[in-house]
């Protein structure tokens, strides 16, 4: 189990990574490389998914690391 600190500074570093993708996406998608700006979109979305799952804490993350 994690603290709620921990899981908190878990979201951060996801959504974190989600910015940094989604600058890369825009990037990519200036330069015209559709293909590459949308897989960095989707994991741009899926880095958000797992800060917003991170912010309600440890079961809530595990249940959505696991799919349940």
């Amino acid at each position: 189990l994690y603290t709620h600190r921990e899981m908190q500074a878990e979201a951060e570093a996801w959504q974190a990574s989600a910015a940094a993708q989604q600058r890369l996406a825009d990037e990519l998608a200036r330069e015209g490389h559709a293909i590459a700006a949308g897989i960095h979109r989707r994991g741009a979305r899926d880095a958000r998914q797992h800060a917003a799952a991170a912010r309600l804490g440890w079961p809530y993350y595990e249940a959505f690391i696991n799919g349940w």
